[in-house]
């Protein structure tokens, strides 16, 4: 999957991350926990036994994970694999309010939207981008994929290795799954998430940059390349 977004800066092509030597980026979507009973709970169950019981009843039988382990997923994440991920085929024959019930009933939780403060948020800058002796790029950060960081990129030694403490912390919002590998380019993280969110944190002190959600789950790992004077992203 190829998306393509311009930013400032970059180019997008289309549960938690620690920084060590401090902020935390609050999330967006979130749930309210407890046993609910609205309309919305009763459709969600009704559809739910009616459409979906046959393959995820909880009898140990079928491939397919049982309500009792569904219960353990967030609202979001039931939604998201019904509108986007696994189960979207089955989910193409409900409508929007049918799926978010469905979710809201597994879950026994209500969908909570919320939005990012703007003091999360930092300028991008053409200087933050420029390539440095410190970034990382695709699965295994260079062509024969070794993963390898030596002393001077990484910034870790023996001596130093003892006074590392703990900078920021980021939380994927509603995360439970996180499968995309990073990318350093300049003073930002570029990751993906579970949900599609494209983010670009800058690794110094957890701020974002910008957040962009792609059309599906972001899976593998992000690749910066340079466009002429351009840096772009490409991941899947």
């Amino acid at each position: 999957m190829r998306i393509s977004l311009i930013l400032p800066g970059i180019i997008v092509v289309s549960t938690c991350i620690l920084a060590f030597s401090g902020t935390h980026a609050p999330g967006y979507p979130g749930r309210e926990r407890g046993p609910l009973q609205d309309s919305n709970m009763t459709v969600g169950k009704r559809i739910f036994y009616s459409s979906c019981n046959t393959c995820h009843k909880d009898s140990g039988l079928t491939l397919a994970p049982s309500l009792t382990v569904l219960r353990a997923m967030t609202a979001r994440a039931v939604l998201f694999a019904l509108d986007k991920g696994k189960m979207k085929l089955q989910g193409a024959s409900l409508n929007t309010g049918q799926r978010r019930a469905i979710a809201e009933w597994v879950a026994q939780s209500k969908i909570k939207e919320s939005v990012w403060p703007a003091s999360a948020f930092k300028p991008v800058t053409p200087t933050s981008l420029a390539p440095g002796p410190g970034d990382y790029n695709g699965w295994g950060g260079n062509l024969e994929a070794t993963g390898f960081r030596n002393a001077a990129d990484a910034g870790i030694d023996p001596v130093n290795l003892k006074t590392i403490s703990l900078k920021w912390a980021f939380g994927f919002p509603e995360g439970t799954i996180i499968r995309s590998k990073p990318a350093l380019a300049g003073n930002w993280l570029i990751v993906g998430s579970q949900y599609g969110d494209l983010y670009a944190i800058d690794r110094r002190d957890g701020k974002l940059g910008w957040v962009f959600t792609a059309s599906a789950a972001i899976r593998g790992a992000i690749v910066i390349a340079k466009d002429s004077n351009r840096r772009v992203a490409y991941f899947a």
